[in-house]
C-alpha cells in the first residue's frame, strides 16, 4: 500500500469517528427514559375525581351502583366493556341509567382509568367497601 493509500485509509476512519461523535451513535448519549409514575390504587382515583358524591359500589344513590354496572356487562367482551366504559368516563353522558348526568373526566390518565373500569366490572364481586382488591364475600 503507497503513503497515498495509508492516507485515504485513515481519512476515511476519522471522518467515521467523527460522525459517530457527532450524530450522537454512542450508546452512551441515549436519553434516559423517565421512570413510570405509581399508577394510583382504585380508591385513591375515585376519591380524587369525586365518584362517591354519586356513585356507591354497592347501593343506587343518583347515579348506578358499581356492582349494577358490573353485572350489566357482565356477559359482554371485557374488551368491548372496558372501551365504552373508558369513554363514557371520559366523556361523561346521561341516560343509560336515568336522567342523571355523569359529568366528563378528561383529566384522568389512561392507567388511571384502567384501573378505575377494572375496579368497577370486578365490584360485583367484592365487599361493597369500593375496594376492589377486597376478598369476596364468602356465603
Amino acid at each position: 500500500m503507497t503513503l497515498g493509500g495509508v492516507c485515504q485509509v485513515l481519512l476515511a476512519v476519522n471522518l467515521a469517528l467523527c460522525f459517530v461523535a457527532l450524530t450522537g451513535c454512542d450508546s452512551q448519549t441515549e436519553p434516559e427514559k423517565p421512570l413510570p409514575k405509581k399508577v394510583k390504587s382504585f380508591d385513591e382515583i375515585i376519591t380524587e375525581a369525586r365518584c362517591l358524591s354519586c356513585h356507591l359500589p354497592g347501593n343506587k344513590v343518583g347515579a348506578p351502583a358499581w356492582k349494577d354496572v358490573a353485572k350489566k356487562y357482565k356477559k359482554d367482551k371485557a374488551s368491548t366493556v372496558e372501551v365504552h366504559l373508558t369513554n363514557k368516563i371520559v366523556r361523561g353522558g346521561s341516560g343509560v341509567w336515568g336522567r342523571v348526568n355523569m359529568p366528563p373526566h378528561p383529566e384522568l390518565s389512561e392507567p388511571e382509568l384502567k384501573v378505575m373500569v377494572r375496579g368497577i366490572l370486578a365490584s360485583d364481586s367484592v365487599k361493597t367497601t369500593g375496594k376492589s382488591d377486597a376478598p369476596a364475600q364468602k356465603k
